[in-house]
C-alpha cells in the first residue's frame, strides 16, 4: 500500500532553446516546428520535455542509456485545487521511476519501479518473478493538492492508488517539476527497436501522459472533470512540447550551445530553461589528495540539483544523504588507468520470451556505468575512440570479472590516441576520452548504480545489509565536502568490496610503455588492494595487438 507523502517547495522559470527533433523509433530527424508540437497537448494533458541526450556539457551530464521527462507545472490560484495523474504503460527498460522536484532541484518525492501498483488487470513487469514482457503493464501515479482531507487519501490507498500529497503553495513556491528516468531500453537486448525510454518498438507501447483534473471544493476527492488548459499553466517553452503523434521533438543537445558565465551562477535554473531533465553532479569537485593517484568519492546529493533520491538530505549527518554515484575528478593532459577489480552483476535478457521472469533479485543492480563529463562536450559513440559513456553489456569485462578503463587527454595528437588505442586493444581493456577541467567544471568520471539490490552486501548506498561507501557530512552547510578526504575515499575496505574503483594518472609515453600499469599495481600492493576476486597483482602488460 502507498503512503502519502507531503512533497516541498518548487520555482521554475524557462526560456525557448534550440533542440533536435526525433522520430517514434528514436532516429534523428528534423526539428518540429512550434506549430505542429503544441497541436498535440491540449486541454488537461500537460506538456513535456522528452530528453534522450547524445552529448552532454557542463553542467548537462545526462547517461546516454537513459531517456529523460520532464513537465514544470506553475503553482498559483488556478492550480491550486488540481489533482495530476501520471498514466502509461511501463516501459521495456531495465529500471525506471518518477520523481517531483522543485525547479532548484530539490528532490520531492520517487517513485521507483517495483514500489509502483498496476492498474487493475496489469502486471508490474519490474517485480522480480513477474513476466518480464507482460502485455498488460499500465499504471497511474496520482498527486493530490496538499488541502486533500486524509480520509480521500485513505481511500484512494485502499482501493490500491499510488498516491502522493502535495504541500501547500506556501512550500511550493512557483512550481513543481514531474521527472520520469528510464535506463537500459530493452532494444540494447536485441528485443525491439524500442526508443531509448522503452517505448515504442514492436509492442507499439505509447508514451505516458500527465493530466490535470479538478477536485471536489466541498469533498477534497479527485473528480473526472478535467482542467481545461493545462499547458496555460506550464512554464516549458511551446517548441519543446513533445507532440506523441509524430514522436517529436526529442532533444539530444548534439547542437546546443555552451552555457555562458550567467547560464552557470544558476544551474538548476540552466537545466530547466534548456529542458535537461537528467540532472547534473553540480559544482563539485571530489578532492585528489595524491596526484599520481584516481581517487574515488560518494557524490552529496545537496550538491547536486536533480539528484536521483528518495527526498533532499537534511544538514549534519545523516545515515546516507549521498546520491548514488562515486566520482574522480581527473586532471587535465593525462591519462588515467582506472580499475574495477569486479565489475557488479546486471541482468542480460537477451532471447528473453513471453514466459521469461524478471530476475532482478539475481543481480547486484539493473545498471551500472563508468562515464566521463567535463566542461567541453562529449559525445555518444560506443566502439569509437572518442566515446565518453559504456553502461551495462558495453563494458568489455577481463577474464577474472574486473575492467578497466583508460581515459585519454584531449590534447593527445591522433597518433598519440592510436597508440593509447592499440595498448587498450591488446590488453582488452575499454577506452573514453577524457573530460576538461576548468575553474567551472570538473573533468568528473561516475560510476552510477542504478536499481542496486538491497540485498547486495557491497552497494555504494545503504541498504538493508551495508552501510553503504563512506557518506561525507557536514553541519556547516557553507563548507564544500568531502572535508576529510582520507576517510572519505571509496576503498576495498570501507564498504564497496572489489566493486570500489581506483586508478593512476601517468603521461602517456608512461601508459604506452607499461609503467602505468605498474605504477598501479605498487598501488594496489601499498594499500593491500587486490587487482580481482582472483589475483592480487595485474597481468602481464600487452604492448601491442599483434
Amino acid at each position: 500500500m502507498m503512503r502519502a507523502v507531503v512533497l516541498r517547495s518548487a520555482v521554475a522559470l524557462l526560456s525557448v532553446v534550440t533542440v533536435a527533433g526525433c522520430s517514434s523509433a528514436g532516429q534523428s530527424a528534423n526539428s518540429t516546428s512550434p506549430s505542429a508540437a503544441t497541436a498535440a497537448v491540449t486541454g488537461n494533458e500537460c506538456p513535456q520535455v522528452f530528453d534522450a541526450s547524445s552529448a552532454d556539457f557542463y553542467p548537462i551530464q545526462p547517461s546516454f542509456s537513459a531517456g529523460y521527462t520532464m513537465s514544470p507545472i506553475k503553482v498559483n490560484s488556478t492550480t491550486a485545487n488540481w489533482a495530476y495523474e501520471v498514466s502509461g504503460d511501463f516501459p521495456y527498460s531495465q529500471w525506471m521511476a518518477w520523481y517531483l522536484y522543485s525547479a532548484k532541484g530539490v528532490p520531492l518525492f520517487k517513485f521507483s519501479d517495483t514500489k509502483i501498483t498496476p492498474n487493475a488487470g496489469s502486471t508490474n513487469p519490474f517485480v522480480p518473478g513477474n513476466p518480464l514482457l507482460a502485455a498488460k503493464r499500465s499504471y497511474s501515479i496520482i498527486f493530490m493538492p496538499s488541502t486533500t482531507p486524509q480520509s480521500v487519501i485513505t481511500s484512494m490507498q485502499s482501493s490500491g492508488k499510488n498516491v502522493a500529497l502535495i504541500p501547500d503553495s506556501s512550500k511550493t513556491g512557483k512550481a513543481l517539476v514531474f521527472v520520469s528516468r528510464s535506463y537500459w531500453s530493452f532494444s540494447n537486448d536485441g528485443l525491439g527497436n524500442y526508443t531509448r525510454f522503452g517505448y515504442g518498438g514492436p509492442t507499439h507501447t505509447p508514451t505516458p501522459t500527465i493530466k490535470a483534473y479538478l477536485t471536489d471544493a466541498s469533498t477534497g476527492a479527485l473528480t473526472s472533470n478535467p482542467v481545461s488548459n493545462c499547458g496555460a499553466q506550464s512554464v516549458l517553452p511551446k517548441r519543446l512540447w513533445y507532440n506523441a503523434a509524430t514522436g517529436s521533438p526529442v532533444l539530444t543537445f548534439t547542437k546546443a550551445p555552451r552555457p555562458t558565465s550567467r547560464d552557470l551562477a544558476d544551474i538548476p535554473h540552466f537545466l530547466v530553461q534548456t529542458g535537461s531533465a537528467s540532472g547534473t553532479m553540480g559544482a563539485e569537485f571530489p578532492p585528489s589528495p595524491v596526484a599520481n593517484e584516481v581517487q574515488f568519492y560518494r557524490n552529496v546529493a545537496a550538491h547536486a540539483p536533480f539528484a536521483d533520491v528518495q527526498s533532499a538530505p537534511p544538514a549534519g549527518n545523516p545515515p546516507d544523504a549521498c546520491g548514488g554515484y562515486v566520482m574522480a575528478n581527473l586532471p587535465n593532459n593525462v591519462v588515467s588507468l582506472v580499475h574495477i577489480p569486479q565489475v557488479p552483476s546486471f541482468p542480460d535478457y537477451t532471447g528473453a520470451t513471453s514466459t521469461t521472469l524478471n530476475q532482478s533479485s539475481n543481480y547486484n543492480v539493473q545498471f551500472y556505468s563508468v562515464v566521463i563529463y567535463g566542461e567541453t562536450k562529449q559525445v555518444d559513440a560506443v566502439g569509437q575512440n572518442n566515446n565518453s559513456q559504456i553502461g551495462n553489456t558495453q563494458i568489455h569485462k577481463n577474464a577474472d570479472g574486473s575492467a578497466t578503463v583508460v581515459l585519454w587527454p584531449q590534447t593527445a595528437t591522433s597518433a598519440q590516441v592510436n597508440q593509447i588505442a592499440a595498448v587498450v586493444k591488446a590488453n582488452g581493456w575499454n577506452i573514453l576520452r577524457s573530460g576538461q577541467q576548468s575553474a567551472a567544471a570538473p573533468n568528473l568520471l561516475v560510476i552510477r548504480e542504478k536499481g542496486q539490490n538491497s540485498q547486495w552486501k557491497n552497494a555504494l548506498s545503504a541498504n538493508s545489509v551495508t552501510a553503504g561507501a563512506p557518506c561525507p557530512q557536514s553541519t556547516n552547510a557553507s563548507l564544500p565536502l568531502p572535508q576529510d578526504p582520507p576517510s572519505a575515499q571509496v576503498t576495498q575496505f570501507n564498504g564497496m568490496g572489489l566493486s570500489a574503483p581506483q586508478g593512476e594518472n601517468c603521461t602517456i609515453s608512461e601508459f604506452t610503455s607499461g609503467a602505468c600499469l605498474k605504477s598501479f599495481a605498487q598501488q594496489l600492493a601499498k594499500t593491500n588492494s587486490k587487482w580481482s576476486a582472483t589475483s592480487a597483482t595485474p597481468p602481464p602488460f600487452e604492448t601491442s595487438s599483434g
